[in-house]
């Protein structure tokens, strides 16, 4: 059975932007397309599970990114997402709030498409890794959890075959 391809999310009013992304990584991921924030939470809502990365522009009609990453924030959706900013806005007040909303890394526009490319995919290995890491850590200390309330239960008896020992002999007395 082939795997399924990951999910990115290009999130951008313009449309030829739009397909320029596309165009880069439509053959290693499946695109879900937005115009405007508003249908990038209503995308993240359905997708946040198989949605690897997020590109999204700050200035767009309806909801812009920011606004969008705050309510995808809320409602806990780009917790193990990593989200990029690719922008035309180069305001150090808009990059510092994107920054501050959790966004991993910002690309002002125009791009160059082999640069983009390689740190979309460095990121979303990043983020892959860390998350294994994080279940191989969490699948250990349920293990060693377990460990210990077998090693209680085996010590608590043998403290009690002494006790209970002593108790046979003092009737037997």
């Amino acid at each position: 059975m082939e795997r399924q391809k990951d999910k990115i999310l290009i999130v951008d009013d313009v449309e030829l932007n739009r397909a320029i992304l596309c165009e880069l990584f439509a053959g290693d991921y499946e695109i879900l397309e937005a115009d405007n924030g508003k249908t990038a939470v209503d995308l993240m809502e359905q997708y946040h599970e198989e949605i690897a990365i997020v590109l999204m522009d700050i200035v767009m009609p309806i909801m812009d990114g920011l606004e969008a990453l705050e309510i995808m924030n809320g409602k806990g959706l780009t917790e193990k997402t990593p989200i990029f900013l690719i922008t035309a806005e180069s305001s150090n007040d808009a990059i510092s709030k994107g920054f501050r909303l959790g966004v991993v890394d910002v690309v002002l526009k125009p791009f160059n498409p082999d640069n983009i490319c390689q740190r979309v995919n460095n990121i979303i290995e990043l983020y892959r890794y860390r998350y294994k890491l994080e279940k191989l850590v969490q699948e250990q200390m349920t293990k060693i959890e377990k460990q210990n309330e077998q090693l209680r239960n085996f010590n608590v008896a043998m403290i009690d075959t002494p006790v209970s020992y002593t108790h046979l002999r003092a009737h037997e007395t």
